[in-house]
This record gives C-alpha cells, sequence and structure tokens, in this order.
C-alpha cells in the first residue's frame, strides 16, 4: 500500500521535473500541501495537491507541447486541451487512484497543478 510520503514524492517528482524542463521562475502557491480525498465509500484518505506558477514562456504552445512529448515519454495517459480567447494550453494527466497532473501554458502565465492519490488516512 502506499504511503502518503510515497504518493507526494511521485507527485513532486512529477511537478519539479516539469517546471525544470520548461524553465522559468517557479513559486509554490500557498495552497500546496496535504488534504482530504475520498479512499473508498465511507473511509477517509488523505493526498497531497501540488500548485506551482510562473511567468509566461515566449511559446506557450511549445511548452505545453514539450510536456506533452516528456509525460507521453513517462508512460502517462495524456489528454490536451486548447482553451482560446486568449488561448490557454493545457496538458493534464489523469491515473487511478485519484492522481492527476495538469499543465497550463497561456500569454500571461504558466501553471504546473495535481493531487496525488488518494491514500488510507
Amino acid at each position: 500500500m502506499t504511503t502518503l510520503d510515497e504518493a507526494k514524492a511521485e507527485l513532486v517528482t512529477l511537478v519539479e521535473e516539469t517546471s525544470a524542463s520548461v524553465g522559468g521562475e517557479w513559486t509554490v502557491e500557498a495552497f500546496e500541501g496535504e488534504g482530504w480525498c475520498n479512499y473508498a465509500e465511507g473511509v477517509d484518505g488523505k493526498n497531497f495537491a501540488a500548485w506551482r506558477s510562473a511567468p509566461a514562456s515566449d511559446d506557450p504552445k511549445g511548452a505545453a507541447e514539450k510536456v506533452q512529448a516528456e509525460w507521453e515519454a513517462k508512460g502517462l495517459d495524456v489528454t490536451t486541451r486548447l482553451t482560446p480567447d486568449p488561448d490557454m494550453y493545457e496538458v493534464i494527466v489523469r491515473a487511478p487512484g485519484g492522481f492527476h497532473a495538469n499543465f497550463t501554458s497561456g500569454a500571461e502565465t504558466m501553471i504546473l497543478s495535481g493531487e496525488s492519490v488518494c491514500v488510507k488516512a
């Protein structure tokens, strides 16, 4: 069974590797930390949420494409989405146990966020 420390490490490693690869000055936001989740019907769980932001890339679409390629190379199941006006490129990973991560890149900001798998509290 996965521990909270292991779940946190899995998410934080992905976030830190991604932010280093994309580059920029990343800020850990105030609401990053441990949280509660539904482990199973009527069973409380804990998870870790990551939320980091950075100034925009010179090439928001290129940054999103880079993250998509890197996450796919790790074997992650990736979905992409474009939200127009203003253009925001989003790369999304979802996995069993509640794990998910998002990279969003636009003209004004980049955001890396996600939640670890939910572990029994």
